[in-house]
């Protein structure tokens, strides 16, 4: 481990936690996929425990162990170097900078073959990390307001699910410009600069008192 490191996961690691691409082999076992498949490669979770069967995947009680542990469940790792050493894998069930990612049939979606890779890949992590959040826990409602701190992929996630959900408020507060711009591209009513002015006062003077539903994105790996 290494002072200051968020994601405790032993050193060295091979990271990646939104990938896509082209299943290129598939084990004898697996059902879901096959070879010429595309597909997203998403978190892992165990499938069996309670947050998982009420529909929470991301509520694994199994979260940190199947995609921080560095290693599969049985001690096993999916990637060894060419002196034969095994690095920490299997970050997010994937290690997807790796030139060939190693995840199980759980958490490798099919998509269209149409589908550009290189957009699908988000949909891993940060989109359905922001999207979920307004969707599925905060429930945002039409005709409400809506206001996300943060302005990345996650926050920008937020914005356009807000919109989706029929919110008639949507402010994104950013510091950085071209993240405001792109918000409104995504579906924001309104932009604070979080950098010139105190974003709670203005958020207040755009509503009149406040929003309904707010996200603050938390720390990941984006």
């Amino acid at each position: 481990m290494a002072r200051g490191q968020v994601y405790l996961v032993p050193l060295p690691v091979v990271l990646g936690h939104e990938g896509a691409g082209v299943v290129e082999a598939a084990g004898s076992a697996v059902q879901k996929v096959q070879p010429g498949d595309h597909v997203a490669i998403r978190f892992l979770a165990c499938g069996r425990c309670r947050p998982n069967l009420d529909g929470s995947s991301a509520g694994c009680a199994n979260f940190n162990a199947m995609n921080f542990a560095g290693r599969r469940q049985d001690g096993s790792h999916a990637l060894t170097l060419s002196d034969g050493d095994a690095p920490s894998d299997r970050f997010f069930g994937q290690s997807s900078f790796a030139g060939n990612a190693i995840a199980h049939e759980s958490n490798a979606v099919k998509v269209r073959k149409d589908a550009p890779l290189e957009l699908v890949a988000p949909l891993g992590c940060g989109i359905q990390t922001g999207a979920g959040t307004v969707l599925r826990a905060l429930k945002v409602t039409a005709g409400s307001s809506f206001a996300v701190t943060g302005a990345g992929a996650v926050g920008l996630s937020a914005v356009t699910a807000a919109r989706v959900a029929g919110a008639t408020t949507v402010i994104a507060v950013d510091m950085v410009p071209s993240r405001s711009e792109l918000a409104l591209e995504l579906g924001a009513t309104h932009t604070v600069s979080g950098k010139e002015l105190d974003a709670v006062s203005e958020i207040q003077r755009i509503t009149g008192e406040g929003v309904d539903f707010a996200l603050e994105p938390p720390a990941c790996p984006h």
